[in-house]
């Protein structure tokens, strides 16, 4: 469970906003105005090249669809992040009472519901959810789904059953690293987050264990979970649905990048030369390099020995895709054209996006053992881990 109370900026607003623009549902929690915000946002969304967090003057926007419906929260200070789990939490509790994908039509339908999950969600701007399946204890689909309230466990109706149970875990480990040419870290940290999906009958009492347990420098349980500290074993009753069982940082873990980087870059007032070396010391999946072209540039020659280039405005997108052997190597060459001023220059940054099938730190699941029901049947049980990109930066100028 993430705790609010120590948030020091409240959201701003919440917008629910159609294809076509049209505003469906607000929420203002600043007395500033929005207009010159959504005048901003308006022609993102018909882009349709959406960022998870947007910078406007001094406001963080975070955008996330389902369906037809654009999801908007707008937030000042340093809250970005707890606006991107309460709006997740949001969406999770529409797509449970609409179902998924959340359509324009089913929330016009239910226009007073919509406004009671979003002031279920966010008192006065701060972020109170804490639960999404919560949601339909306070606001029943109907008379036939209204849940009773468990004192006990309040993250959990009472009443449920399923005739094919399953309880199905995903761990996912986002890296972010800032590396230079030369190999150097100046910046390495590994975030996870254990999400489950559960469909148990009753009161089930889940005991998981754990092998491979890096060393957490900090990490946050799901309310479900009673234990003060980290061990290899874990009992809780599980709240019905999606959830998030907890969250972690590693910040001390051996440094194990990926993704290197060699190569050189030689500058003049007219042309910038390089020659970048991507080294994918383990296979990896869906790899994408962005960088932007210095400003002045007015044309290029890059080529590369793997995958596509696709250039726009000043964004290059080289699209690798999947490299499935270890220690492999792909090349990026040519010439950047234009009217530089070599002592402002600044050289590219690549951001690097991928997937691995493996998790960095090696942190696991031995066992998951959730009693047999009366009538024998015993529930699906899987395990599914993930790496992928967190800010993965690298530095073709090295650092100073």
């Amino acid at each position: 469970m993430l705790t609010y109370l120590t948030i020091n900026h409240m959201i701003d607003a919440v917008f629910l906003i159609n294809q076509q623009l049209d505003i469906l549902v607000e929420r203002r929690f600043s007395i500033e105005s929005m207009h010159n915000i959504l005048d901003f946002i308006f022609p993102i969304l018909v882009s349709k090249e959406i960022m998870p967090i947007i910078e406007f003057e001094k406001y963080h926007i975070v955008i996330f669809k389902s369906g037809t419906v654009y999801f908007i929260g707008i937030t000042t200070g340093d809250s970005s992040f707890y606006l991107i789990d309460i709006l997740k939490q949001i969406i999770r509790s529409f797509e449970l009472r609409y179902g998924a994908p959340v359509t324009e039509n089913l929330i016009l339908e239910e226009l007073a519901t919509a406004y009671k999950i979003l002031d279920f969600g966010i008192d006065s701007g701060f972020p109170l959810f804490d639960e999404s399946n919560a949601i339909n204890v306070i606001l029943p689909l109907d008379d036939i789904t209204k849940c009773e309230l468990n004192i006990l466990y309040p993250w959990r109706s009472k009443g449920l059953k399923y005739e094919s149970p399953d309880f199905l875990v995903t761990i996912t480990e986002f890296v972010d690293a800032k590396v230079g040419k030369t190999g150097s870290v100046s910046f390495y940290q590994i975030r996870g987050v254990i999400q489950v999906l559960n469909h148990l009958s009753g009161m089930p009492e889940v005991t998981v264990k754990w092998e491979n347990i890096p060393d957490f420098d900090d990490f946050a349980f799901h309310r479900c979970v009673q234990n003060q500290y980290f061990s290899d074993l874990m009992s809780f009753i599980p709240p019905d649905g999606f959830f998030d069982l907890m969250n972690y940082r590693v910040l001390n873990h051996p440094v194990n990048l990926p993704i290197t980087l060699e190569g050189s870059v030689n500058t003049t007032d007219h042309k910038i030369t390089v020659d970048y070396r991507l080294n994918f010391i383990k296979p990896t999946k869906n790899c994408k390099i962005y960088f932007t072209l210095p400003s002045g540039t007015y044309k290029q020659s890059l080529l590369v020995s793997y995958g596509k280039l696709r250039i726009k405005s000043d964004i290059v997108e080289w699209t690798i895709g999947n490299i499935l052997s270890h220690d492999a190597k792909v090349i990026m060459s040519g010439g950047i054209f234009g009217n530089f001023d070599t002592t402002l220059i600044v050289q590219p940054i690549l951001t690097v996006n991928f997937e691995m099938e493996e998790l960095m730190t090696g942190f696991n699941i031995s066992n998951i053992d959730i009693p047999v029901y009366d009538n024998g049947t015993n529930p699906f049980t899987e395990t599914k881990m993930f790496t992928v990109n967190g800010s993965y930066e690298l530095q073709t100028g090295g650092f100073l």
